[in-house]
Formats: structure tokens, C-alpha cells, sequence
């Protein structure tokens, strides 16, 4: 493989259009093949695994983001990731330092980081032999996802999750931070400034731009005998997806959640901008009518719709604003449960990063779903496959409903703060889903709906609540 100077090398889109030539979906892809015989190498070289000792390697799984795999050594296993570039450096270093945080000031059991390499030193000294890829060495969690045995586990162990759940987002919720961004060491940014690699990450940025804030040392309280952490730019996909890097706006940290949200309406006002580059040639101009709510100016519409009631649901007179790490991803598939169905670990700390309280306290995703208040009738025998998909699909809603109700009363007993703060943030936390549904096809009518009755002073009706998102 040849010397790199890009650090966006090796990534690549796909365009995914619809039947009228609109764009469906843009994919993250990779471009340079993934040698398993490299990986094996890096993870004897940096373990120090002996030569004659047996060093197997399987891919475990594809994300959106990275590879993994498992590297078995010595009657053990560990967990291989090779990451994307999508935002060079940063992205790994927030992950591993978010961990490591985790790790020292709750007892969540995130995965222990082993080591990890995020190209500080620059792509240009990667030689043929080595991956050109940032990579990090994990401990494996015992145990499958809750996503693989949520239907075998009885209903005590889903409690029980819910339980362990509570416990640790409270822990969370009571280590404050003063502004929102992204979990850095210390060391691993002065590490990066001195390898003279943070001009050429941040050559899109325009000279005004460099007036922007640096990364916030954190206190004390935040800190251990070992790492120093500071808050820095933000990790977050809407920031980095496709060419979004390009892109001039303010990436934080950011002293007050509107700074934020009026960031992510000026990517959105960018993609709905660049709507056309990606509709057919031949694809007649009146099929972007003003009456279809996916079109551009539809779109744009919207967009400056949700800038003008930005300051009805978030007033300039807050000028103070607290902040907590939260895991926005509890996923069935990043909650780990080991033989006994407990819990086990929790996976996926990518983008994760400090959120406004408002938007940290809610229900988790591995619990939303659509409400039901009563069980499926029983069925003996099914008809066929669809049938008993109907059914279990509906025991899943029931039990979903009956357990939101169990997080909400054991979270109230844990920490009572967290509840009061869901309960009056419904209409924050619906502003910030619109602004992430606004230029999706499909959902532009739904958002409009619910920008009339906030322009019109009326109670809407939440928003998420009506997708079946909370």
C-alpha cells in the first residue's frame, strides 16, 4: 500500500437514488482493502504476542463506521477496530478518551481500551506493510446482545436491565459539565498539536474560524492521578456525514444548546442547498413542485421556519446551561447480556458526547417503541409466518409499554431530578427531532404539522411521540 498524505484516504460514498432520481441515501464505503494478515501483525507487535504462538483472526462485524473483528491468542479473545476516517483522529480520540472517563467515574461496564493508533504522527509515515487505517485494540465483552436473546429472557432479567440501566445514566446525570462537546485527554490533544497534523485536519476551516474556542480543560472533579480531560470540538454524525467537514460552521464546545442547534440548521440548510446535485438530469423540474414537502424549497421553508421559533422554545434570557456525557445509542444491540441474561457490558461510545439535560433525559432507545396497553390475544398455533411475526411484534410493544412505565418509577425513586427534567422537556427535545427529520423524505409533512401549532401558540402535539420515537 502506498504512503498516504490524505487522512480522508481510504473513504469513500454511495449514492443511493429512488425511482424519480431523488436521493435516498448516502453510505459511508470503503475503498482499500482490509488485510486480516496486517491485523494480525499489529496486534502481535503492540501485545507482544510471540511469533509461535497461535494468533487466529474473524471478522465479527461491519458498522457504519468501522470493522471489527476478533483476534483469539493464547486461549483468549480480543476485539480489533479499524475505523473509517470520517472525522480523522478526533473520532477515535473521543472514543477512547469517553471510555476511559466512563470507566473512572462510574461503574458502566464500558470495554477496556488496550491500545490504539489514531494516525497522530500523520498518513505520510504509514509504510506498505501496515494498515492505513486508525485502529483500537479492546477487551471483548463476555456474552451476546440483548438483541439476540431479548425474547428468550424472562421477564425478571428484563427488569432487571432496566433496572442496571437507571442506575448508570444517573450516575451520568450527576457529573455536570458546563458546556457541550467532546471528551478529549489532554495529552492526546497536545500529542496531536505538536505532530503538526491539526493544521492540515482543519484546512477547510476559514481564518475567522480560528478565533473559534479551543478545547475546555476540565476540572479537577473531572480529572484522575492518571489523565487529565478537556472538552473539545464535537464528535457527532451530523457534523462529519459526507462533506459535511467542508463545511464553515461553529463545532463547538458550545456554552448554551442553541449555539448547537442553529449549527446543525445551517448543515441542514447546506444539504438541502445541494439537493439538486444529486436529482437526475432528466428528471423534470416541475417533479420539485413548492406542494411536494420534499422538495427544495419545501425543505429550505421548513428550515427557516424552525430558525424563527428557535427562540419561542429556547430564550436568549437562559444564558447559563448544564451538561451531561450521555450514551445516545442504548441500542438492544449495544447492551451486552452474559449466559444468566445479566448484564454484561455496553458497547458503542462512538460520538458520544456531553448533551443538554433536556435532550439526555429520555427514554432509552432499546425501550421505544409504539404504546400498547394490552397483551396480543394468545394464539395456539399460527396460520403462518407473518401471523406469528404479528403477534410477537405486538407482545414486544406490550412489554416495551410496561417497562417504559418501570423506567420512569425506578427512575424517579434512583434520582427524582431526571424525571422532573423528562417531563418538562418535550418540546426541546421535539425540536431538536425536527431538525434531524426535516430534510428526510417522507417526513416533511409530520415536521410542518407540528411547526403550525407551535407558530400558531398551540399545545402540539409531541412530535416524537407521534413517529414512535420515545
Amino acid at each position: 500500500m502506498p504512503a498516504l498524505t490524505d487522512p480522508r484516504a481510504g473513504l469513500g460514498w454511495s449514492y443511493d437514488k429512488g425511482p424519480f432520481g431523488e436521493l435516498r441515501n448516502i453510505r459511508p464505503v470503503w475503498t482499500a482493502e482490509l488485510d486480516t494478515t496486517t491485523i494480525v501483525n499489529i496486534v502481535r507487535q503492540t501485545l507482544r504476542i510471540p511469533k509461535h504462538s497461535p494468533c487466529m483472526v474473524e471478522r465479527l462485524a461491519q458498522g457504519a463506521f468501522n470493522t471489527t473483528y476478533t483476534v483469539r491468542y493464547g486461549g483468549k479473545d480480543i476485539i480489533v477496530r479499524i475505523i473509517l476516517p470520517v472525522h480523522p483522529h478526533l473520532k477515535l480520540l473521543s472514543e477512547r478518551a469517553t471510555i476511559e472517563y466512563v470507566r473512572q467515574h462510574t461503574d458502566i461496564p464500558a470495554p477496556k481500551v488496550l491500545q490504539y493508533n489514531a494516525m497522530l504522527d500523520g498518513y505520510q509515515h504509514v509504510l506498505e506493510h501496515e494498515i492505513a487505517y486508525e485502529w483500537m485494540i479492546m477487551e471483548k465483552v463476555a456474552g451476546t446482545t440483548v438483541l439476540e436473546q431479548w425474547p428468550d429472557m424472562s421477564w425478571l432479567k428484563k427488569e432487571l436491565i432496566v433496572r442496571k440501566v437507571v442506575a448508570y445514566l444517573a450516575q451520568l446525570f450527576r457529573r455536570r459539565f458546563d458546556q457541550l462537546g467532546s471528551v478529549y485527554a489532554s495529552k492526546d490533544l497536545e500529542h496531536m498539536s505538536a505532530a503538526n497534523d491539526m493544521p492540515k485536519y482543519l484546512e477547510h476551516m476559514s481564518a475567522d474560524d480560528t478565533d473559534a474556542p479551543d478545547a475546555v480543560p476540565l476540572g479537577a472533579e473531572h480529572s484522575t492521578d492518571t489523565t487529565a480531560f478537556s472538552l473539545g470540538e464535537i464528535v457527532s454524525i451530523p457534523f462529519f456525514y459526507h462533506d459535511h467537514w467542508r463545511v464553515h460552521v461553529p463545532r463547538g464546545p458550545y456554552k448554551h444548546s442553541r449555539d448547537w442547534l442553529a449549527a446543525l440548521l445551517q448543515l441542514a440548510m447546506y444539504d438541502a442547498d445541494n439537493m439538486s446535485n444529486f436529482r437526475d438530469s432528466d428528471v423534470p423540474e416541475d417533479e420539485d413542485s413548492d406542494e411536494d414537502p420534499d422538495s427544495v424549497e419545501a425543505t429550505k421553508s421548513r428550515i427557516r421556519r424552525l430558525y424563527q421559533v428557535m427562540p419561542r422554545i429556547f430564550p436568549v434570557e437562559e444564558q447559563t446551561e448544564e451538561f451531561v456525557l450521555h450514551h445516545q445509542h442504548l441500542t438492544e444491540d449495544n447492551l451486552m447480556v452474559d449466559a444468566n441474561h445479566d448484564l454484561s457490558g455496553i458497547l458503542g461510545w462512538e460520538c458520544t458526547h456531553t448533551l443538554p439535560l433536556w435532550l439526555a433525559c429520555q427514554i432509552p432507545p432499546f425501550l421505544r417503541g409504539p404504546d400498547r396497553d394490552e397483551p396480543p390475544s394468545f394464539v395456539a398455533e399460527f396460520k403462518n409466518a407473518a401471523q406469528e411475526d404479528v403477534y410477537y411484534d405486538h407482545m414486544d410493544h406490550f412489554e416495551k409499554t410496561a417497562l417504559r412505565e418501570f423506567f420512569i418509577a425506578e427512575m424517579k425513586r434512583v434520582c427524582p431530578e431526571w424525571v422532573q427534567v423528562h417531563v418538562d422537556s418535550d418540546m426541546k427535545a421535539d425540536f431538536e427531532f425536527a431538525i434531524g427529520m426535516c430534510t428526510r423524505s417522507g417526513y416533511g409533512e409530520d415536521v410542518d404539522a407540528w411547526l403550525d401549532s407551535v407558530e400558531n401558540g398551540d399545545e402540539p402535539e409531541p412530535l416524537r411521540a407521534m413517529l414512535g420515537q420515545c
